[in-house]
């Protein structure tokens, strides 16, 4: 019976420890990268779609795994270590905005951000046309 004991005290320390050290991927210019929708990537600076947590990864090479499957891949990928405080019934795991603000990264508004910079980080700039020098 003492037993049985020490390996439930042991498999709540191992999940306190693997809680505690989550990877979540992170671009400058993208922000946190929020999950995958209809085959499309949600990052927290572009449109956060009412996310209000990050997907985790439990290590830095499970990480990259899925950052090889994208089609199209941002430049500058960082590999963040986050607490993830959510567990979701299936058993995955996810930080929320709170705990990525934690770990350094920005925050972000899961309804407002993607609406109010989306021409900052999306819209191409205006360039001036140059005039046609006919010689």
């Amino acid at each position: 019976m003492a037993r049985t004991n020490l390996t439930d005290m042991r498999n709540t320390m191992l999940e306190r420890r693997r809680l505690g050290r989550q990877i979540v991927i992170y671009n400058r210019s993208y922000g946190v990268y929020l999950g995958s929708a209809m085959g499309f990537g949600c990052w927290s600076k572009l449109d956060p779609v009412g996310q209000d947590s990050a997907v985790t990864f439990p290590s830095v090479r499970e990480a990259k795994r899925a950052v090889s499957n994208w089609e199209t891949r941002p430049t500058s990928i960082q590999y963040k270590q986050v607490r993830g405080d959510i567990t979701k019934k299936d058993g995955s795991i996810y930080a929320s905005v709170e705990a990525c603000f934690r770990a350094g990264l920005p925050g972000w508004d899961p309804w407002l951000a993607g609406i109010l910079e989306r021409d900052r980080y999306i819209a191409p700039r205006r360039r001036k046309r140059l005039p046609n020098k006919k010689g």
